[in-house]
């Protein structure tokens, strides 16, 4: 899809260094949710409820901390769109991720 954008050089630049901001911010986010589920576990297999309640709400939270970088990656990706470009991403299938497609068209 991405390379269907006839994407600018500075375009891609952009986009690259987006993502890869992403990525290092969500990484933290992402090893706490590997740390919350590995107790979400334990506490499962202990059965305590209190501790299951507990760390589903904060795994709960750290899902939306992921969702809300997400969301602010992408509304920052479309602002470097043209018009046409972006009523070309507005017309693909639902449910593709942007930054997926745009590494295995570069990488693939």
């Amino acid at each position: 899809m991405m390379n269907g954008l006839d994407l600018s050089e500075s375009q891609k630049q952009q986009a690259k260094t987006l993502f890869e901001q992403s990525r290092q911010n969500t990484e933290p986010i992402r090893q706490q949710l590997k740390k919350n589920r590995e107790a979400l576990t334990a506490a499962i297999k202990a059965n305590d409820p209190g501790q299951i309640q507990q760390l589903s709400t904060q795994q709960g939270q750290l899902r939306g901390q992921l969702l809300s970088v997400h969301a602010d990656t992408r509304a920052k990706f479309l602002s470097t769109l043209t018009p046409e470009q972006r009523a070309r991403v507005e017309s693909a299938k639902p449910g593709k991720r942007l930054k997926q497609r745009f590494f295995q068209r570069r990488n693939g």
